[in-house]
């Protein structure tokens, strides 16, 4: 079984056009967004950075679809991931995204599960 990402490298959520309640467990992380309006900035960024003395490199994502996006920007060993759900689609949401990297040459995983609502203006 795989250790608690937490205590593989540092993980931080930033707010970006909207806040989003976090949940860390394990290898996933789940990320509430409750109710947002209908063409509102969705964004919130996830940082990756190695623990003294590691290394992280090879980050890349995945999603489970295309209304979801997340772009790997990388400064030296920190990774900054911004993800953003299209609010122009209504109705409830249930989605995740996979972020892949390398720590010190091993392939970790870390599992997002996005949720919420899109409700009219």
């Amino acid at each position: 079984m795989r250790a608690d990402i937490n205590e593989l490298v540092n993980v931080g959520v930033e707010a970006g056009g909207t806040s989003v309640a976090v949940k860390k467990g394990g290898q996933v992380i789940d990320a509430a967004y409750g109710t947002l309006k209908k063409g509102a900035d969705s964004s919130f960024y996830v940082v990756l950075s190695p623990k003294e003395g590691d290394t992280i490199t090879k980050v890349k994502t995945g999603t489970s679809c295309g209304c979801t996006v997340a772009k790997v920007k990388s400064d030296g060993s920190s990774h900054r991931i911004k993800i953003e759900y299209d609010t122009k689609r209504m109705g409830a949401f249930k989605k995740s995204i996979t972020i892949q990297f390398e720590l010190n040459g091993e392939v970790q995983k870390i599992f997002f599960k996005l949720t919420g609502k899109v409700v009219s203006t």
